[in-house]
C-alpha cells in the first residue's frame, strides 16, 4: 500500500462536532417548490423529475456543520406507515471539512446522495464537483426500472442510485442547514415531473418555512426564493438582479435525458468564494486517521474502533461499499471503522430520523487527502474484494 510518510493532520477535538441547528443535531428547513409526497398531498407517481436552482452565496464559517440548497424525492411511496425510508437527493452543500495539508477549507461542492436497504440503514452521499454561485443549474433524476435512478447536473450524468426503490411519490426543493450560524440565498424554478406514462407535470411554488428564525421564503419576480436571515454580502443585490434577468420560457423536459436549460439569459457564472479547490498534499497514514477520527466525531463517536484503510480507485470502491455509479476513478483510499454511530452529517429530508449505523465508510482522494464519498450502513461486511485493508488505529 503507497501512504506516503511525513507530518500528520492535526486531529480537531471532538467538541467541534456538529452542535445542530437550535438544539443538539437538530437540521433546520424552508422549501420553495413542491408536488406529491411530502407536501401534504397525493402521492403523484414520478418517472423523472427535475428542476433549476440559483445560489446567490452559501456558507457557514462553523466547523463541521453544513447548509444545502437541494432537491429531495422520496421513492417506495407506495408502503404505508413503512419501518423503512429511502430516498433520493441533489443540490449544492457547502460545510468545513479537512484536507491532507491540515488547513480547514469551506468546500461548497455539488452533491448527490441517497438512503436505502429495506431494514437497516444504508446512507451514502457522493461529491459531484466544485460549485458555482450566480448561474442556474438543473438537477434531474430519472428512473432506470428495478429501484434504480440516473442523477444528472446540467443534463450530464453525474451518478447512478441502486436500490434505492420504485414508486416515488413526490419531491421538494429547499434549504436545509445543521447550524443557525450560516448564510443562504437561493432561488428554484421550473420544477417539473413525468408521470408513468412519460407525461409531463408543472410542480407548485411551495414557499413553507419550518425554522423562521432562521430562513425566509418567498417570491422575487414570480421566481420562490429562500435565504437567511443573516443576508449574503453586498454582491447580493447584482445576484438577485442576475436571477430576475435570468427569467426565460419555461422549458419543455423531455423523456430521453434530463431536463433542458433555458436557451437564453443564462447569469455570468462565477466562482464561489467557497469553492476552494483543496490545497492539501498526498494524505499518509496519520493524515488518514486523522482525518477519521474527525469524520467520526461529527457523526456522534469520538473514538472510533477498528479504523482500517485500503487503497483502490474511487469508482472500484463505490461498487463496493454502495453499489453507486460516480462521475470519477481517481486513485483513493477507503477507511472503514466501527462504532455506534448517528450520521448527523447526513443530509435528511425534514420528518425523517437521522440515518445510525455500526459502520463508517470514507473514500479519501489520494492525491489531496478530500472527502468523495461517505456512508453509514449497520450489519455491513468489510467489501474484502478490495484488497488487504492495513490497520489504522
Amino acid at each position: 500500500m503507497a501512504i506516503a510518510v511525513g507530518a500528520a493532520l492535526t486531529s480537531p477535538a471532538p467538541a467541534n462536532a456538529i452542535q445542530g441547528c437550535y438544539g443538539a443535531y437538530r437540521h433546520c428547513y424552508a422549501y420553495a417548490q413542491g408536488y406529491g409526497a411530502g407536501n401534504n398531498s397525493f402521492n403523484a407517481w414520478t418517472n423523472a423529475v427535475g428542476t433549476e436552482l440559483f445560489i446567490s452565496c452559501l456558507h457557514t464559517p462553523t466547523w463541521d456543520d453544513f447548509i444545502n440548497h437541494e432537491m429531495w424525492m422520496l421513492t417506495r411511496s407506495n408502503i404505508s406507515n413503512p419501518t423503512y425510508l429511502t430516498w433520493l437527493e441533489a443540490g449544492y452543500t457547502a460545510g468545513t471539512v479537512v484536507d491532507s495539508g491540515g488547513v480547514n477549507y469551506s468546500g461548497f461542492q455539488y452533491y448527490w446522495a441517497d438512503s436505502r436497504d429495506n431494514w437497516n440503514w444504508n446512507y451514502h452521499e457522493h461529491m459531484a464537483g466544485w460549485a458555482s454561485v450566480n448561474t442556474w443549474v438543473n438537477f434531474s433524476f430519472y428512473w432506470r426500472g428495478n429501484g434504480n435512478w440516473d442523477v444528472y447536473l446540467n443534463g450530464n450524468w453525474i451518478g447512478a442510485s441502486l436500490g434505492v426503490g420504485d414508486w416515488a411519490g413526490g419531491a421538494q426543493s429547499g434549504m436545509e442547514s445543521t447550524s443557525s450560524n450560516v448564510v443562504g440565498q437561493g432561488f428554484a424554478r421550473y420544477m417539473q415531473y413525468a408521470d408513468p406514462n412519460w407525461n409531463w407535470h408543472w410542480a407548485y411554488d411551495w414557499p413553507q418555512n419550518n425554522d423562521p428564525a432562521l430562513f425566509n421564503t418567498g417570491s422575487f419576480f414570480g421566481i420562490p426564493y429562500v435565504n437567511t436571515k443573516t443576508p449574503c454580502p453586498s454582491s447580493a443585490a447584482a445576484a438577485e438582479n442576475s436571477a430576475s434577468s435570468a427569467r426565460a420560457k419555461k422549458p419543455q423536459l423531455q423523456t430521453g435525458g434530463a431536463p433542458e436549460r433555458p436557451a437564453s439569459g443564462r447569469p455570468v457564472e462565477q466562482p464561489s468564494p467557497d469553492a476552494l479547490v483543496p490545497t492539501g498534499k498526498a494524505p499518509n497514514k496519520a493524515d488518514l486517521l486523522a482525518i477519521a477520527r474527525q469524520f467520526a466525531a461529527s457523526n456522534g463517536v469520538s473514538d472510533p474502533k477498528d479504523v482500517k484503510v485500503v487503497e483502490t480507485t474511487r469508482q472500484t470502491a463505490a461498487t463496493a461499499v454502495s453499489g453507486a455509479t460516480v462521475n470519477s476513478d481517481q486513485t483513493a483510499y477507503v477507511i472503514e471503522m466501527s462504532g455506534s454511530f448517528t450520521a448527523h452529517r447526513a443530509k435528511v429530508p425534514a420528518g425523517q430520523p437521522t440515518p445510525t449505523g455500526d459502520t463508517l465508510t470514507l473514500t479519501i482522494d489520494a492525491n489531496n487527502g478530500s472527502i468523495l464519498d461517505w456512508g453509514v450502513t449497520t450489519g455491513k461486511e468489510t467489501p474484502t474484494q478490495l484488497g488487504t485493508f492495513t490497520t489504522l488505529s
